[in-house]
């Protein structure tokens, strides 16, 4: 009776714990991106979409982060970042499509996404023409 209590307690611990590990999100479920600074500059305080990805150096990989949605607008990532670059605070520019007649999300899968730095001329209040840099993403 011992005996057959013990195997019904493995069979039953072993079917639960392959049932949880099979609910466990691998990196397939979701989409996986992995950032790559091509800046020439350390990015700190790098975040996308509201998730912090830290101090990123020129020339070096985030690590594949996980995103439950991901936009694109045109063929290009469209998401929130920013990132302070030499004390100041830069945001991305893939904000800025201005039709959004292209938008989509992206499907499920692993994805690379480069970081440069996009210099952008503007005007102040003053009427004095001022350039800045912006963050600039484009899928590899």
């Amino acid at each position: 009776m011992k005996q057959r209590l013990y195997s019904w307690s493995t069979l039953l611990f072993i079917g639960s714990a392959l049932f949880l590990t099979s609910c466990q999100k691998t990196e397939l479920d979701g989409i996986v991106i992995d950032f790559r600074n091509v800046s020439g500059k350390t990015l700190n305080n790098l975040s996308v979409n509201g998730q912090p990805l830290g101090t990123l150096s020129n020339g070096k990989s985030s690590g594949v982060r996980r995103f439950d949605t991901f936009g694109m607008d045109s063929g290009m990532p469209d998401c929130q970042i920013e990132a302070t670059v030499d004390d100041q605070l830069l945001e991305g520019v893939s904000r800025f499509f201005w039709c959004a007649t292209e938008k989509s999300a992206l499907k499920p899968g692993r994805y690379t996404i480069e970081i440069t730095l996009s210099p952008w001329t503007s005007y102040n209040e003053a009427g004095e023409l001022v350039t800045s840099d912006y963050l600039y993403l484009q899928f590899k």
